[in-house]
């Protein structure tokens, strides 16, 4: 399940999600167009950059055997503007909310049967700063530092 599409040049960024949600991350202006030609999928900016979020966002995702965030090493491809955490529970944990059987509303569904959402948000053993909507978090905390981080390799690089 791809969770992030994130690539320099553009502004806006989709978050994918199966089941038809997507979710926007605004990038600021401050990268500008003038990267767009020099810096894009699979540019050692872009390397840099998937590097960069996927660590940080990792530190927000759910963990109880590390096996969520672990999926994200295996199956995101450094430098495609794509970070994926594909899991059959990855979604379930983004959303955040818990989901039973509709019929005897316990979280484990019998076989053949979809669950359903609740309102009632799924808790974090691990506390801190994990949770749902890593993406959306780590980017409201992080941004400022993304794009000073970038625009130091930049400045690095030139």
């Amino acid at each position: 399940m791809k969770i992030m599409a994130v690539s320099i040049p553009n502004q806006r960024q989709k978050i994918y999600k199966d089941g038809g949600l997507t979710v926007t991350l605004e990038f600021p202006r401050t990268l500008g167009n003038e990267l767009e030609l020099q810096y894009g999928i699979g540019s050692p900016l872009q390397k840099f950059w998937d590097n960069m979020l996927l660590t940080d966002i990792n530190n927000y995702v759910f963990t109880d055997t590390g096996t969520l965030r672990q999926s994200s090493t295996i199956n995101t491809v450094i430098g495609s503007g794509e970070l994926v955490w594909k899991t059959p529970y990855a979604r379930f944990l983004y959303n955040g909310l818990v989901m039973i059987d509709p019929d005897t509303g316990s979280p484990f569904a019998r076989q053949g049967v979809s669950k359903v959402t609740t309102e009632r948000e799924l808790t974090s053993q691990a506390g801190g700063i994990t949770g749902a909507h890593w993406a959306d978090r780590a980017a409201n905390d992080l941004m400022d530092t993304w794009i000073a981080n970038s625009q130091a390799w930049i400045s690095g690089r030139t």
